[in-house]
C-alpha cells in the first residue's frame, strides 16, 4: 500500500498548527455539528475546523474572525459518511437532519 496518502508531511502539520494558532484561516467551519465520538461512543456537538481536506480541530472554540471562509451551521444535523466511519474524509461526508 502506498503510505504517502496517509502520512502527513512536516509542511502539512505546520499548516495545521498555523490554523490552530489563527495565523491561517480554515477553509470550512462546521458550526454546532453533531458527530459521533468513537472513543466515548456518544454523539457530541462541537465546532469542526477543516483545512484543505483535513479536520484540524473539534471543540467548542470558533476563530475570532469568521470572515473569509465558509461557515456552515449544522444545528440539528448529524455528520458521518456512507461507510459508517466517523468523518475520516470530508469528501465523503453526508449531513442528515433530525427529521429524517
Amino acid at each position: 500500500m502506498d503510505n504517502r496518502n496517509y502520512r502527513w508531511s512536516n509542511k502539512q502539520i505546520r499548516n495545521h498548527v498555523e490554523v490552530l494558532d489563527e495565523e491561517k484561516n480554515p477553509h470550512i467551519i462546521l458550526k454546532n455539528a453533531t458527530y459521533l465520538n468513537t472513543y466515548l461512543h456518544q454523539w457530541l456537538v462541537a465546532n469542526i475546523w477543516i483545512y484543505e481536506d483535513r479536520i484540524v480541530y473539534v471543540g467548542e472554540n470558533l476563530p475570532e474572525n469568521l470572515n473569509g471562509y465558509e461557515v456552515i451551521d449544522c444545528q440539528g444535523q448529524y455528520l458521518g459518511n456512507p461507510n459508517g466511519n466517523p468523518l475520516p474524509f470530508i469528501g465523503e461526508m453526508k449531513v442528515r437532519s433530525d427529521t429524517e
